[in-house]
């Protein structure tokens, strides 16, 4: 009269039973979802792409990180452009360069973005990517120290 449920120890009344006889219904079989192909930087909004980049950066895939940054940057979002004018910098996931550590590092602390300010003025103190300018320098310098880094204030006090 009562069958075992499937997904727990209770039972429930049957309907194909008899009034003699207990039956167990199986489980449906489940399939296991399709994976899906990441979405390429091309298909992503430049948030996304950042996002993905992100992920990429954290698990050490800078290969990957580079080309979800560069889509996200050449779109003109401010922290990827911080990103990947750090990989190109470093010659991470990239063939380094500084000029374009420069050009995206640039972009980034233009619009604003403050992380970008002192890796900025230490690109035109030493050099790096551009000309040596210490007018260049000492500017962003300045306003990174106006968002409270420490260690460009160190840098001003030497200059």
């Amino acid at each position: 009269k009562y069958e075992w449920c499937c997904y727990c120890t209770t039972t429930k009344p049957s309907t194909t039973a008899s009034n003699t006889q207990v039956t167990r219904q199986e489980a449906p079989k489940q399939t296991a979802p399709k994976p899906t192909a990441p979405k390429s930087a091309a298909d992503m909004t430049a948030n996304e792409a950042l996002s993905a980049g992100q992920g990429y950066l954290r698990n050490g895939d800078y290969s990957n990180a580079s080309k979800y940054f560069k889509s996200a940057a050449d779109r003109g979002l401010a922290e990827a452009q911080y990103e990947i004018a750090l990989l190109y910098k470093n010659g991470a996931g990239v063939a380094k360069s500084t000029a374009n550590a420069f050009t995206y590092m640039k972009s980034a602390a233009e619009a604003g973005f403050t992380k970008a300010y002192r890796e900025l003025g230490e690109m035109y103190h030493g050099g790096r990517g551009t000309a040596k300018d210490r007018t260049q320098a000492e500017y962003w310098y300045k306003k990174a120290v106006d968002t409270g880094d420490q260690k460009a204030l160190r840098i001003l006090n030497n200059m």
